[in-house]
């Protein structure tokens, strides 16, 4: 049974993913697809370059979680609420500096792509929570309700694509990708909500505080020359401007988050752990702590 829905859910999971070329290529031409295809490439980077090696260990921990007898159904979405949280500032940063990355990475002959990136770079934010129920589902044998969620998934992007795909517009498509996205996204959560153990309280009451956080990034970023903008700087200034950009949309996201968490009286949940678990990375070794007491002393 366990290979067999594991089997039914990566064929799920191929429709899902294959499904953009097969139905959009024939409609759209070669150039207008091949702007699509390469925007997704970069617009994905949160996910590709972030999310998924920082996913790439979830299942067994999540298995040997269980195996230990911790609740790791219960602790699945505060993991995936602290990768949306790494996520966002990431994928607003992408969306930000869409015309820096353009000019920098790809020239001046594919600013088309460039509302593309901007647009489609925002389903990367839905993507942490697709991961990591689907990590906790199949630690715990429930390969089954993955392949549900692949499925229904998968078949409401084709029914989207082939709809939004007879507008031939781009932006259209684009975001109906996005809203997809995020629609898959809700699917594995209460799929994971089904199995038991799970209150999304804490974790509504987080998203909140990123969604308020978000949009004050948003308006900081939107007062700067070049963001979401066509940029005619050369390549190498155009890649550093968006790279000192990218560092502001850290801090700025970042420090609204930390405020909106502490004018909630600094509650248990997203936020606590994510501090505690920065603390555990950045606290210094224990040679360095006894040298600090002796030059006390």
């Amino acid at each position: 049974g366990f290979s067999f829905w594991a089997w039914a859910g990566g064929l799920a999971l191929m429709v899902w993913s294959r499904a953009d070329a097969f139905l959009l290529a024939p409609v759209l031409g070669t150039a207008a697809f091949g702007f699509y295809l390469l925007a997704g490439e970069i617009a994905m980077m949160p996910v590709t370059e972030l999310l998924e090696p920082a996913c790439a260990t979830l299942t067994p921990g999540f298995a040997l979680a269980r195996r230990n007898g911790t609740a790791s159904v219960s602790m699945g979405l505060t993991v995936g609420g602290i990768l949306a949280l790494g996520t966002i500032p990431f994928a607003i940063g992408v969306s930000a500096c869409s015309g820096y990355l353009v000019t920098g990475l790809l020239g001046p002959n594919w600013q088309a792509a460039r509302p593309l990136i901007a647009i489609i770079t925002w389903s990367s934010m839905f993507s942490p929570f697709s991961y990591v129920c689907g990590s906790v589902l199949t630690a715990h044998g429930q390969v089954r309700r993955v392949f549900i969620c692949n499925a229904v998934a998968a078949a409401l992007k084709v029914l989207v694509v082939l709809v939004v795909r007879e507008t031939h517009d781009l932006m259209t498509i684009s975001i109906a990708a996005v809203a997809v996205m995020a629609a898959e996204s809700s699917i594995f959560v209460f799929q994971l909500r089904a199995t038991g153990g799970i209150e999304l309280r804490q974790l509504r009451v987080a998203m909140t505080r990123a969604a308020l956080s978000t949009a004050a990034t948003c308006a900081v970023l939107r007062l700067l020359p070049g963001t979401w903008d066509v940029v005619t700087l050369d390549r190498i200034p155009a890649l550093a401007v968006g790279a000192a950009i990218g560092l502001l949309t850290f801090f700025v996201f970042s420090a609204c988050q930390l405020l909106l968490w502490r004018m909630a009286g600094c509650p248990a949940g997203v936020e606590a752990r994510l501090i505690e678990a920065l603390r555990e990375v950045v606290r210094p070794p224990a040679w360095l702590k006894s040298v600090w007491t002796n030059v006390q002393v």
